[in-house]
C-alpha cells in the first residue's frame, strides 16, 4: 500500500483519521473521557515512536482536529532540517512520518494475529519482517514492529485508543485515509492490543549488591521505616536503615549529629518499572563504625 506525505513548504505533513463507528455514534454520543483520552494518547504515541524510531530527527508536532462525534483527523508534522542528517529533506520527513503510520497500524495486525495463533517464524523481506504462524497466516510489517510492539508505553497509548470500542455501544475504530479504511479495529480485537498488565510488566529486580563505604548523614530521621538522606561524596540520596542494632542503640541515647559518618555495609537493589524507568533502592543494612562530626571548641572551653 502507498503513503504519501504531502509536502508544504519545509514541513512535511502526513493526515490521517480515526473514527469510532457504532449505535451510540448514531445519536452522535460518546462518552467525552474516552474521546479525549483516545485523542492525548494518541498524539503521545506518535511522539514516543518518532524519537524511538527517527532518535536523529526534529521531533515530530501532532495536531488533532474533531471531524463529526466520534471522529478525529491526526495531522502528524515534521520540519525538514536542510543542515539535518536524516531529515535533510521533505521528502525523507515525508516518507519518515508514513514509517510511523505503517508501524502503528503492524503493531496492531502482529498483537491481533499473535493473540489467535502462535508465532513460528518470522524472516526479513524487502521492506520489513514477514511473520509466519502456526495457522499458516503470514503478515508483513516494518522490522521495528517487532521491538516497539513490546513498548510498555506504545501498547498502553494503543489501548488507550482503541478502549472505546470495549464501551457500550462502540462496536469498532477505523484507521482511514484519504476516506478509505486502511485498518479496523472491532469489539474482539481489544483484549489482544491491551497488552501485559502493569504488574507483569514489571522487569524482575537484579540482584541486589551489598558494598562497604563510607557515608555523611545529612538528614538523620527517628520515625520507624522512614529513609535517612545521605552523601557519599557526590549528590545525597535517600536510604533506609535497617540494622536493628544500631536502631537500639539510637533508642538507648547514643548522641550524634548532622555531619556524623558511617562506615556501613549499603544494599542496593536496581531495576525497571512498568513504565520502563530505571529505579534504584538503596538500604543501609549494617553499620560498623559511627564517627561523630568534628567540631571547633570555644575558646573558653
Amino acid at each position: 500500500m502507498s503513503w504519501g506525505g504531502r509536502m508544504l513548504g519545509p514541513m512535511a505533513e502526513l493526515e490521517f483519521e480515526l473514527e469510532y463507528a457504532g449505535p451510540a455514534l448514531d445519536s452522535h454520543e460518546m462518552d467525552a473521557k474516552d474521546f479525549a483520552t483516545a485523542v492525548l494518547n494518541a498524539a503521545e504515541l506518535f511522539k514516543v515512536m518518532n524519537s524511538e524510531v527517527h532518535p536523529y530527527d526534529p521531533p515530530v508536532s501532532v495536531n488533532i482536529r474533531a471531524v463529526n462525534p466520534g471522529s478525529f483527523d491526526i495531522v502528524l508534522k515534521l520540519l525538514s532540517d536542510t543542515e539535518g542528517v536524516l531529515a535533510s529533506t521533505a521528502i525523507v520527513a515525508g516518507a519518515n512520518l508514513s514509517a510511523l503510520v505503517q508501524i502503528f497500524i503492524g503493531i496492531i495486525r502482529l498483537a491481533r494475529y499473535k493473540s489467535r495463533s502462535r508465532l513460528v517464524d518470522s524472516t526479513e523481506v524487502p521492506g520489513g519482517i514477514r511473520a509466519t504462524f502456526e495457522d499458516g497466516t503470514s503478515i508483513e510489517f516494518p522490522a521495528q514492529v517487532l521491538g516497539l510492539s513490546e513498548s510498555y508505553i506504545i501498547r498502553h497509548n494503543i489501548n488507550e485508543i482503541v478502549r472505546p470500542v470495549d464501551g457500550e455501544g462502540i462496536e469498532s475504530v477505523s484507521i482511514k485515509q484519504e476516506e478509505v479504511v486502511i485498518e479496523r479495529v472491532d469489539f474482539q480485537d481489544v483484549e489482544s492490543l491491551s497488552g501485559p498488565p502493569r504488574a507483569l510488566a514489571v522487569a524482575e529486580l537484579v540482584e541486589g549488591t551489598n558494598r562497604e563505604l563510607w557515608l555523611d548523614i545529612v538528614s538523620p530521621t527517628f520515625k520507624e521505616g522512614n529513609a535517612w538522606r545521605f552523601s557519599d561524596g557526590g549528590p545525597t540520596f535517600m536510604a533506609k536503615v535497617t540494622d536493628q542494632a544500631f536502631l537500639d542503640s539510637i533508642e538507648g541515647g547514643e548522641p550524634f549529629r548532622k555531619g556524623d559518618r558511617l562506615r556501613c555495609i549499603l544494599n542496593e537493589v536496581q531495576w525497571t518499572d512498568s513504565a520502563g524507568t530505571l529505579k534504584n533502592r538503596r538500604e543501609v543494612i549494617t553499620v560498623l563504625d559511627h564517627v561523630r562530626a568534628t567540631f571547633q571548641p570555644r575558646l573558653m572551653d
